[in-house]
């Protein structure tokens, strides 16, 4: 054995003296202690015998990293200050002998670092602040339990003073030592009580921990360290890598994890600390119940590896990403160096997962290879011919080597130099640069995000350790102060940090005097919110230390209240001119209100609801300055444009500014912004200043001087609008086609009470207030629904003017309309509709309006009717723009109609020009101005006003039925009947009524002619089946003004629909032009939406005939011909067969009356529905019985086409079943007649099946439509009918030989239903073995090996082959699960 020497060389003497490093073992060591020491290694271990060790178990509940248990066997500590410790087989460190010198500081577990150096405490060795462990050693990584006093344990093995160094010694596992008590010294004594020096005063740097605690550590732990497991923790950290669940990050972290346990000898209360610091995110709470106790850590990562480490999800994860890789650029040489390394990582990774397979993947190459460039296409040919094998692997090898090229050329910030350093950086670096800035990127001027969480607390404003928002300087500045402070230093408005205020994660709100705004309650105004929490943008381009001057200029605006001196700012770059709303309401500027869209680039919206159209005066700030009109504007709630500042000294430094007369300014905000639409009226330069090399250049045009560009004074903050109007309209094609489909859907779709709109309510208030009744000449009075208040329209004289000129022209070619016009007019003038204004009475400005007049000709009455135009336009706004248009108070057209067929005797009668028998108060007719002169273009026109309602105001329907209901409700109690009929039957100014006899019928018009006549309304034009009643209303009958103009003709028109009184029958009349049956022709596909929607049939009496024509025209639709462009043959040719059957539409002749169903004691109302792949429908029939008669008639049907969306049958089955079960709950509601019973008929056993099942169980489609029917019908009245005698089929296929006759079973009903019940078709209803729609739950084995059901690989050639055939067998097995 070598021997052990001290710092001067000489052997120690082999008499040791054993430390232990407890108080009750220290002996002083002698003197003389530069005695060598010589034995052999035998005699060392022979002295060892006598040595009291102890075992130290690791207690988990410390951080450190591993405390080693070892004993001392020859210890002897010099003068020097050197402690030479042998090598023996109990040291863990393994061969060599440590030693303890002044320059590198070594010590044992609990043993002071004042102990490693001379001189401090001279010999006077305690064990202070320690645990007192026999021979325990620290780890070189940490101070022994992470006190700070103790010092590390080197991890330097040899001697560097001399002596010699055991190597390779064999170190045998020592279990415990036991002292002369024979205890374990680790149970007898607690390592963790406080210690105690030399002196007896205690010593130690951390809280002591009890004995009973002690106890319990020592008991829970099992885990012993060898000597390998030591060393490995030195060199391996402890920590894990970070695993958020994302499953690329799989297989780092599971090999880490794996290898470190197995190679550091972790246990598994280590390995749950390093699991809880390690998971982040998803991954962390899948597990986060198995995180709480070490027994269930393995638990964990089966869960993990379960979830995240399956093969497949981790190649697809890498395989997504290597997809959304940018294309290979030639100009960019960083995209190929990435894309090399981004496959190099998909190869790594696969192959290290054992996946090899997944990198014979032909369509993954083929893919990378799109990304890449041609030359570097054909390059990989090149390569590929020179290769027997093809696979990422190769690829690989060969991107890599041409990145390598890449690479050698290409600056290290264009590959991953910018995106490290802004990692490094972080986000708080990132100025907050909008559309068109450019901000200098002086990264050192700022703060990292990691020194801004750090110092958080920090004051922004004193840098003190407290919040902002406790500052006793930022609470003794004012509001604005504090304002511009955040700005100034880009915080938050709500609590002060620096972030974003859209990004902040508090939900306070501010609170004072109910403030719901964002902001900090230190930041509130009592005038206003605050502002600031809009985002804005940068309209024009900045540069750091380049201040913009926007192109401000001072004005004058004027309003009808105030005049008021502004600053606005001229942008070329907004098509739209804005006004900052409360501006608006200074100057007392009002008008229609419509919402505004607002566009930035980037496609960043931003909408502004209810914003006003205004028309204002502008002139320039010099005295006597011409005022020019600028039109539509629009307002906005916060303009909140940059505020700025062009003082004197800016503009004396300019010298091509000093002479001109520019007014300075400091800090003045725009509070209008004058976009395109009048900026090249009022802002074009007429003349410019300008120098060369300045940046500034001063500009005059209409409205003054302004100054605009570069200035080199400090930046300023960024804070403006790039406005652009995008708002558009309504095509006016796709509105007449809603209109008519809205139409056709009465009474089949759902109802819905939405809540009255504000400006429902404003228009009620409106018509409560100025609706007044004078009895007198009893005539009722009312204003206009206006919009708003205050109504300053803009002048429409010119307009008006205009438009009289043209109509004069049309009175000049045709003499009959100059003399329609001149004598209507001239009866307006005498009625009182109409008056004359005189010069003091011509008003403009504020309502006043003038309107044009045109006229229109109903070409079926061969009528001409006065319209006034209340659409027109003038700058943008009509007079119908700020009038409301007022609640819905319309009857349903539908409605009435049915009712109109319930009895045998029916009437129908109008009101003579309603909307002229309701008088305009007088400060509301400057508002109905028109001009005539009686064709005379010689002279100037005179000015008249409307004194009544009028046939074009938007208003008026509302007001009309309003007042029509009003007027029959005073008499609610003396004729309730009458009152009833007036309020339910009546559709706009038509009423019709039907009665059980004519007595009853004479009765009741004559109480509703005479509550309209004492309301100032004439009832005229009287219609009725008998001869009787019309006798009996009007002394002297005549022919009724409703009468289709032909010879000898009866067809009375009744709401649109044709009807025949003498016969009492409906029927239908096509007056198309000639040209429309021309099968020479090419129709287009507006012509046939015009035939199609002349067809005016709101009951859908004819809706087996109209639904072909959606067909066709559904399928034009999907061949995507143009509006005016020919359809192609296959639509074309069914068109004209079509229009043949529609010829004959005239001969149909339907009765009027529901036969004896007024009397009847058992009505029934059937619904029939059915489906095809192209259309469904639902037609109503009422069955009524009297004894043994039974009458059946057509009430309504409704047809729809198919959706574009493909659907299956039953699921159109069941849309029908919907369709039918709306119409009869409407035409049950509409009837005043009594139904005893309601009957459904079907064809389809899928849905009555489904309607007998649990609608639970069905997917969402079917489960919601089932629900409605079982909520609004029974299941018994449900019933299966065959396909044969379902009427509802005519309405969903068309048959070329159909018949078009009034006694067709489509108007009829089905033979069955003139039968007695016994005699109707009845089916016993079986439920189906399976039905698609129905949700199956199975379970599945999938312990069942696949491997019996993959294909031979040998069998194929190609690879794309095989996947398919695989495919193929997973798929049949995948459908033999679900039957199972």
């Amino acid at each position: 054995m070598p021997d052990l020497r001290n710092l001067d060389g000489a052997v120690i003497d082999d008499s040791v003296i054993p430390f232990t490093g407890a108080h009750t073992n220290y002996v002083e060591p002698p003197l003389n202690v530069d005695n060598a020491i010589t034995g052999t290694q035998s005699s060392i271990q022979s002295s060892m015998s006598n040595i009291n060790t102890t075992q130290i178990n690791f207690s988990p509940i410390f951080s450190t990293n591993v405390a080693a248990t070892t004993k001392i066997t020859s210890a002897q500590y010099s003068s020097h200050g050197l402690y030479r410790i042998s090598s023996h087989s109990s040291l863990p460190f393994g061969s060599g002998g440590v030693d303890m010198a002044m320059n590198q500081p070594t010590a044992y577990a609990g043993l002071p670092k004042e102990h490693n150096h001379v001189g401090l405490y001279n010999k006077l060795p305690s064990v202070v602040g320690g645990p007192q462990m026999n021979s325990t050693f620290a780890h070189s990584s940490a101070c022994v339990f992470g006190q700070s006093q103790h010092v590390p344990m080197s991890s330097v093995y040899t001697s560097t003073y001399g002596g010699s160094v055991f190597q390779n010694a064999q170190l045998p596992r020592v279990t415990s030592l036991v002292n002369g008590d024979g205890c374990s010294a680790a149970t007898q004594y607690n390592p963790f009580s406080p210690a105690r020096n030399y002196f007896g005063q205690p010593q130690g740097g951390f809280a002591p921990v009890n004995d009973s605690t002690w106890r319990q550590v020592q008991n829970s732990s099992d885990v012993s360290l060898n000597p390998s497991h030591i060393a490995s923790r030195q060199a391996i950290s402890k920590d894990l890598p970070p695993f958020s669940g994302r499953p690329e990050e799989w297989p780092l972290f599971i090999t880490n994890y794996e290898q470190s346990t197995e190679r550091c000898g972790f246990s598994e209360q280590e390995n749950l600390i390093r699991l809880q610091k390690s998971l982040r995110g998803a991954a962390l709470e899948a597990v986060r119940g198995k995180l709480m106790m070490p027994s269930t850590v393995h638990l964990a990562i089966e869960t993990l590896r379960m979830l995240f480490g399956r093969p497949d999800v981790i190649h697809n994860t890498l395989q997504r990403k290597l997809r959304q890789m940018p294309a290979v650029r030639t100009d960019r040489l960083n995209t190929l160096i990435d894309l090399a390394l981004g496959v190099q990582n998909y190869r790594a990774t696969m192959q290290a997962l054992g996946l090899n397979d997944y990198l014979n993947d032909p369509m993954l190459i083929n893919e990378l290879l799109s990304k890449l460039p041609g030359d570097m296409k054909l390059d990989w040919g090149r390569r590929r011919m020179t290769i027997s094998r093809v696979d990422v692997v190769a690829f690989d090898e060969w991107l890599f080597a041409l990145a390598s090229c890449a690479s050698q050329v290409t600056p290290l910030n264009e590959t991953n130099g910018n995106a490290a350093e802004e990692k490094v950086l972080g986000k708080s670096n990132r100025q907050r640069v909008f559309v068109h800035d450019e901000i200098s990127k002086e990264l050192s001027t700022t703060k990292t995000r990691n020194e801004e969480t750090k110092h958080s607390i920090a004051c922004f404003l004193c840098g003190k350790e407290h919040n902002l928002a406790d500052c006793p300087n930022f609470l003794a500045k004012s509001r604005n102060e504090r304002w511009q402070l955040i700005k100034d230093k880009r915080l938050c408005i709500r609590c002060f940090k620096s972030h974003m205020v859209r990004r902040c994660t508090s939900k306070q709100v501010c609170g004072v005097d109910g403030c719901r705004m964002v902001h900090n309650p230190l930041l509130h105004s009592q005038n206003a919110a605050a502002k600031t929490s809009r985002v804005n943008t940068i309209l024009v381009h900045q540069r750091k230390f380049r201040r913009a001057i926007f192109r401000y200029i001072p004005v004058i605006l004027y309003g009808p209240k105030a005049t008021v001196e502004i600053f606005a700012l001229i942008d070329e770059g907004a098509s739209c001119t804005l006004m900052d709303s409360k501006l608006a309401e200074q100057l007392g500027l009002d008008g229609p209100g419509e919402d505004l869209c607002l566009r930035w680039t980037g496609d960043i919206t931003q909408q502004e609801v209810n914003s006003k159209v205004l028309n204002c005066e502008i002139s320039a700030r010099e005295k006597n300055s011409r005022r020019y009109r600028m039109h539509n504007i629009r307002t906005i709630t916060d303009l909140e444009l940059p505020q700025q500042t062009l003082n004197a000294d800016t503009l004396n430094e300019h010298k091509h500014l000093k002479s001109l007369p520019i007014l300075p300014y400091t800090d003045c905000k725009a509070r209008l912004l004058i976009g395109l639409d009048n900026t090249a009226k009022l802002c074009v330069p007429v003349e410019v200043s300008q120098a060369e090399g300045d940046d500034l250049i001063a500009a005059r045009c209409k409205i003054g001087w302004s100054v605009y560009g570069q200035d080199k004074s400090a930046y300023q903050p960024d804070e403006n609008l790039l406005h652009v109007c995008t708002c558009t309209k309504y095509d006016q094609l796709d509105n007449l086609m809603k209109a008519y489909f809205s139409i056709d859907s009465v009474g089949i779709n759902p109802v819905l009470k939405p809540l009255r709109s504000r400006a429902d309510e404003r228009a009620y208030h409106i018509m409560e207030k100025t609706v007044l009744y004078d009895a007198s000449v009893k005539k009722w009075e009312t204003g206009l629904l206006w919009k708003y208040d205050h109504i300053d329209l803009p002048d429409s004289y010119r307009m008006a003017y205009n438009r009289l000129q043209c109509l004069e022209k049309k009175m000049e070619k045709s003499p009959n309309l100059k003399q329609y016009l001149v004598g209507k007019l001239n009866d307006y003038l005498e009625k009182g509709y109409i008056r004359k204004l005189n010069v003091e009475e011509i008003s403009k400005g504020g309502k006043s309006w003038f309107i044009p007049i045109f006229t229109i000709e109903n070409v079926n009455k061969n009528k001409l009717r006065i319209v006034w135009d209340a659409a027109a336009k003038v700058s943008g706004t009509s007079l119908n723009d700020v009038l409301l248009k007022g609640p819905d108070l319309l009857r349903s057209l539908v409605g009435v109609l049915l009712r109109f067929r319930e009895r045998p005797v029916a009437i129908c009668g109008d009101i003579r020009e309603m909307f002229h028998q309701i008088r305009v108060r007088a400060e509301d007719q400057v508002a109905q101005q028109f001009l005539w002169r009686n064709g005379d273009s010689s002279r100037h026109p005179d000015v008249f006003a409307m004194t009544v309602m009028t046939f074009g105001a938007s208003c008026s329907p509302s007001l009309a039925n309003y007042i029509k209901d009003k007027n029959a409700l005073r008499f609610q109690k003396t004729l309730p009947n009458a009152v009833a009929t007036i309020v339910e039957n009546t559709f706009v100014d038509d009423w019709l009524h039907s009665m059980d006899d004519e007595e009853e019928m004479i009765r009741l018009a004559t109480d509703v002619r005479f509550i309209h006549c004492e309301g100032g309304f004439e009832m005229r034009n009287w219609l009725s089946n008998s001869k009787r009643v019309l006798q009996a209303l009007s002394s002297k009958h005549e022919p009724a003004n409703k009468c289709f103009i032909e010879p000898g003709s009866e067809l009375q028109k009744v709401l649109g629909m044709w009807w025949l009184p003498t016969s009492d029958e409906l029927t239908f009349v096509h007056r198309f032009k000639p040209d429309i049956f021309n099968e020479s022709t090419f129709p287009t596909k507006r012509q046939m939406l015009r035939v199609m929607m002349t067809i005016f049939d709101p009951l859908g009496l004819l809706g087996f005939i109209v639904i072909k024509a959606k067909m066709i025209l559904q399928d034009v639709w999907r061949s995507g011909v143009t509006w005016d462009e020919p359809v192609h043959d296959k639509e074309r040719s069914a068109w004209w067969q079509w229009l043949r059957k529609l010829r004959c539409i005239d001969k149909i002749r339907i009765p009027r009356c529901y036969t004896f169903a007024n009397r009847s004691s058992d009505n029934q109302l059937h619904i029939f529905v059915d489906a095809s792949i192209s259309a469904y429908a639902a037609v109503a029939f009422l069955r009524s019985s009297m004894g043994d008669k039974v009458h059946c008639c057509l009430v309504a049907s409704k047809t729809r086409v198919a959706p574009l969306k493909p659907l299956s049958v039953p699921r159109l089955e069941l849309m029908a079943a919907i369709l039918g079960l709306r119409l009869a709950k409407f035409i049950r509601k509409e009837l005043s007649i009594q139904i005893n019973r309601r009957i459904f008929w079907c064809d389809s056993k899928d849905v009555l099946y489904w309607i007998r099942s649990d609608a639970r169980k069905f997917n969402q489609f079917v489960a919601v439509r089932i629900g409605e029917i079982l909520e609004d019908s029974q299941i018994n009245e449900w019933r299966w009918v065959p396909t044969k005698d379902n009427v509802a089929d005519d309405g969903t296929k068309w048959y070329n030989n159909m018949e078009l006759n009034s006694s067709g079973r489509w108007f009829t009903g089905p033979e069955f239903l003139s039968l007695s019940e016994t005699l109707w078709p009845t089916s016993e209803f079986k439920e189906p073995q399976a039905v698609a729609e129905t949700i199956q739950h199975v379970t599945i084995d999938s312990s069942k090996d696949i491997g019996d059901t993959q294909p031979d690989p040998t069998r194929f050639s190609k690879w794309e082959k095989l996947r398919a055939v695989q495919m193929c067998v997973l798929r049949f097995r995948r459908d033999d699960w679900q039957k199972a």
